[in-house]
């Protein structure tokens, strides 16, 4: 190696490792195998575009934006630090190095071949195509788990099938939670705040996926013995784990099962104790219990960890509300409203206008501690609000995403 490689390399550790870092990378795909299929201009670095493509669609169909902690990042190849390593040739050492400082959590090789033909008077046609995918250890290439998907010879729909199975072998939080997203019903899709549980058995595909993986991978399971994981992929793994236990509370949760739920939750904080999600979701497990001091307690935990967790400040208003506590309820809100994303939140204003819509009819029935203004000036208020929630559903169509992540 010339001393301007080292150079080159010595920059790309220092920058590199920053970018990376930064840009964190659950698979990385060394191989992609497709011989029948090159002469069509299907090639490693087209194939790997269109499966870059359907897992940011996958995901997003469950209200994923790949920005999000819970979104799978395919490759660190895509990274402009990367593609200039590429072009300068020494794209090799750049992957070596990703691999060696553990910034990576798994390699992938996927074989894609045709395993049925037919053919015609003027020439073969491709009726069925299988696909290999591999899913490796990334320093050791160990092979950790490999699967097989089948179907007919419709190049675009076996992808479609192996962006699924990336999911799944790399991001099992990410793909859990779309089984959640398809099997949640309509009626709870545009809501953030429960009413009403949805009949136990709802969550079955969600139910068996995330507890078939939590006894797989739990911590001393068949998978790690002879393994020696480092820190940082341990860390990375355990808040995998935080994540599906926090999912499988919100399953409990939404079917009434809150004391399973509770359970769930105080477990995704155990395995990390900087999941802000498991303790939001502990202090609205306690909300809907009646136990309002217990909650607001989770919550604000919650919030130390993540200042940017709008569910917080949303159940936080509902509690600070059926304590009777309006005026604190509604500066939180406002509060709310402030932050980023926060005027795209429907039941932020679903809530303020139950608020106020409360107030009328308490001080109507009364008639003694305030006078006609403020009731009317109340009544515009929950109109505001009920204008406002619409816009909010325009502007997030899929609000249960929010509550999801």
């Amino acid at each position: 190696m010339g001393i301007l490689e080292a150079v080159f390399i010595g920059f790309f550790a220092a920058v590199g490792g920053i970018t990376f870092l930064t840009e964190p990378t659950d698979i990385a795909i060394d191989d992609i195998y497709i011989p029948d299929f090159e002469e069509q201009g299907l090639n490693h670095e087209t194939v790997l575009g269109i499966l870059n493509q359907r897992v940011i669609e996958l995901q997003a169909d469950a209200g994923i934006s790949p920005l999000d902690d819970a979104a799978l990042r395919l490759n660190f190849k895509d990274s402009a630090v990367a593609q200039f390593a590429a072009e300068l040739g020494i794209m090799e050492h750049v992957s070596n190095l990703h691999a060696i400082l553990d910034l990576v959590d798994y390699r992938m090789s996927i074989a894609i071949y045709a395993s049925e033909e037919e053919e015609n008077e003027y020439r073969d046609i491709i009726s069925g195509l299988t696909a290999d995918v591999f899913l490796l250890e990334t320093r050791s290439g160990r092979l950790i788990q490999s699967v097989r998907v089948t179907g007919d010879g419709d190049m675009l729909a076996i992808l479609d099938k192996v962006a699924e199975q990336i999911i799944v072998m790399g991001k099992p939080s990410a793909h859990a939670l779309r089984l959640f997203v398809e099997e949640l019903p309509f009626t709870h899709k545009e809501m953030l705040i429960l009413n009403e549980p949805v009949p136990a058995g709802t969550f079955v595909k969600t139910r068996n996926f995330v507890e078939e993986w939590l006894v797989v991978h739990a911590k001393g399971s068949y998978l790690d013995i002879g393994t020696h994981n480092t820190k940082a992929y341990e860390r990375r793994q355990m808040g995998v784990r935080a994540r599906m236990f926090n999912l499988l509370g919100l399953v409990e949760m939404i079917e009434g099962d809150y004391e399973r739920s509770y359970k769930s939750f105080l477990k995704s904080v155990q395995v990390d104790h900087d999941f802000a999600a498991g303790y939001i979701n502990i202090g609205a497990i306690l909300g809907l219990q009646g136990k309002y001091e217990p909650a607001l307690s989770y919550l604000r935990k919650g919030v130390d960890i993540q200042k940017d967790a709008p569910v917080a400040y949303l159940y936080a208003g509902a509690i600070l509300w059926k304590q009777g506590k309006v005026e604190k309820a509604l500066k939180v809100l406002d509060k709310l409203e402030s932050m980023p994303g926060g005027t795209g939140i429907s039941d932020l204003y679903k809530l303020r206008s139950v608020i106020y819509e409360d107030l009328i009819a308490k001080h109507s029935s009364d008639g003694q501690s305030h006078g006609v203004p403020e009731i009317e000036l109340w009544t515009r208020l929950a109109e505001n609000a009920k204008r406002e929630q619409k816009i909010a559903e325009f502007k997030n169509p899929f609000q249960f995403g929010l509550l999801a992540r």
